[in-house]
């Protein structure tokens, strides 16, 4: 066992590469979903100062893109 050649409070740099995601695409996950929630805030910023806050709703939301998305996907 070798002896930790450190000094006391310093974190030692790791010998071997330590793995930061768990899959091989977890970058791209990562910034697909940061560009998704960007987009997300974007649009609702953008309806609460144009005056049509009261349309961002769960509902409004689904009525309006949920068939869409099944048109899409048939």
């Amino acid at each position: 066992m070798q002896a930790s050649r450190t000094p006391p409070g310093v974190m030692p740099v790791p010998t071997e590469p330590t793995k930061r995601y768990g899959t091989p695409l977890g970058p791209i996950y990562g910034i697909v979903s940061s560009v998704i929630i960007f987009l997300l805030v974007l649009v609702g910023i953008y309806y609460v100062l144009t005056g049509k806050g009261s349309r961002v709703d769960i509902g409004w939301f689904v009525s309006n893109f949920i068939p869409i998305f099944v048109l899409y996907i048939i």
